[in-house]
């Protein structure tokens, strides 16, 4: 039985969740990117924009492809994000933003500015001994940038453990 969400487009069995995709994404991205502005993904029951055109496109344009029903492939996600910045249109998206930037600008980050910079400041030293060698994204940036997301939000170090994936979730 066919998926009536399924646009007429070309599809794809990539399966972007796999660890081999995951591991090294670039070659699934050129062979989507290849197959057209839009692509459906079998494995996900999802259509895809994997390219920037479409993709700058699709967010210029909440009418068309809103987010206030998710953003995710997942139901179970969706329904957790519930109404969020993420998951949002205007003007409830405007007004998650508002608040956001308000609070993220460099004006009101200034007195967490210390923190933020001692954390760097330990971070990258840190992996390096640890490792010899490591991967600047998996072992610097994301550890760094979810930790300062999380001491911004206050969250307590006893409860971060899920935090990293709850982000990446969400996001």
């Amino acid at each position: 039985m066919s998926d009536p969400r399924r646009p007429a487009c070309p599809s794809s069995t990539v399966d972007l969740w796999d660890d081999a995709v995951l591991a090294d994404p670039f070659p699934a991205f050129a062979e989507l990117r290849s197959a057209g502005p839009v692509v459906w993904l079998e494995r996900h029951g999802a259509a895809a924009l994997p390219r920037f055109a479409e993709v700058q496109a699709a967010l210029a344009d909440w009418r068309r492809f809103s987010s206030a029903r998710g953003v995710g492939v997942d139901d179970q996600m969706n329904a957790m994000l519930g109404e969020s910045v993420i998951a949002s249109d205007p003007p409830v998206h405007d007004a998650y933003r508002k608040l956001l930037v308000e609070q993220l600008s460099p004006t009101a980050l200034a007195g967490d500015a210390p923190r933020i910079e001692a954390l760097a400041g330990r971070s990258a030293p840190d992996v390096a001994e640890r490792r010899g060698s490591f991967d600047a994204v998996a072992d610097l940036a994301r550890p760094y940038s979810l930790g300062v997301v999380a001491d911004l939000l206050g969250l307590p170090p006893q409860r971060r453990a899920h935090y990293p994936g709850l982000a990446e979730r969400g996001l």
